[in-house]
């Protein structure tokens, strides 16, 4: 393991595309499978149900992961402990009383 701040040798260099997905790519293409335009016609047909699950597995490639954040607000006598969490799953508190 190289220690912080030293420079790096060897591995993939910035930007270069892992070869599983350039495969996936190739092969997608090759088969005339666009899958934004696949999604886009059977998404009508999704119940309420599986149309949420897609959408939030979705926002997974859209938007960053976020992890806790914990802070501290008031002052040395008096403090107040603020929890953030994000569900991982996204799902947490989405379900309409169940």
């Amino acid at each position: 393991m190289r220690q912080a701040g030293s420079v790096k040798t060897g591995g993939r260099k910035k930007g270069t595309p892992n070869k599983k997905t350039c495969f996936l790519s190739k092969e997608l293409a090759k088969n005339n499978l666009n899958v934004i335009e696949q999604l886009s016609f059977l998404f009508p047909e999704l119940s309420d149900d599986k149309k949420a699950d897609v959408l939030l597995k979705l926002m997974e490639y859209l938007y960053p992961k976020r992890k806790p954040i914990d802070a501290i607000v008031g002052s040395e006598d008096e403090k107040i402990i603020v929890n953030l969490t994000i569900p991982h799953n996204g799902r947490e508190g989405l379900d309409s009383g169940k």
